[in-house]
């Protein structure tokens, strides 16, 4: 069934439990789960695609292969990713800077790596695994394009995370009672 936004997305919560139940330790409730992009990502992609694009009507040449989906530096990214507290070592630090998929349970934050092959995606191998105690505050920013869940941990360090439309960010923070930074 397709909705507004295009084909409906994975339902990333049956995913997870699906490829990575093994993950989960005795008795761990998943609560809920999301694909997600590194704060900035989306900003650099959309900045690419219309230099690209605007580039490929110039020239008439075709894209840069490879280059969608990773982050891009630059004025656009960097300016998305400002306020925000990733140091060496930091809890906030272990999220990956391009993509992943967070899950999260009545214990812990469990991010995973994420492949985007040609024909295939897969949910990789865990990246961090944080438990919820320090997990200090968390804030849901509505936009167009995607929501951002921004994180505080109790080292002092931040990150925020962007979640597209297409994956209902949403229902994200209302499943999981996340406040809006407007609230």
């Amino acid at each position: 069934m397709n909705d507004r936004y295009g084909p409906p997305m994975p339902d990333w919560k049956a995913r997870v439990q699906k490829e990575h139940s093994s993950d989960l330790e005795s008795g761990e409730t998943l609560r809920e789960a999301t694909f997600f992009q590194g704060r900035g990502t989306l900003a650099g992609q959309l900045t690419f695609g219309m230099v690209e694009g605007l580039g490929r009507t110039m020239s008439g040449k075709g894209s840069v292969a490879g280059q969608i989906g990773r982050r891009v530096a630059g004025p656009a990214g960097e300016a998305a990713r400002k306020g925000y507290n990733t140091f060496e070592g930091s809890l906030a630090a272990q999220l990956p800077d391009d993509k992943g998929v967070v899950a999260v349970t009545d214990r812990r934050l469990l991010v995973f790596g994420y492949s985007q092959g040609v024909f295939r995606t897969r949910i990789t191998d865990p990246v961090a695994s944080i438990p919820l105690q320090d997990l200090h505050g968390w804030f849901y920013r509505p936009g167009k394009l995607a929501g951002v869940v921004d994180l505080i941990f109790s080292d002092g360090s931040t990150v925020g995370i962007e979640i597209g439309r297409a994956n209902k960010p949403d229902r994200f923070a209302a499943d999981l009672g996340i406040p809006s930074e407007v609230d």
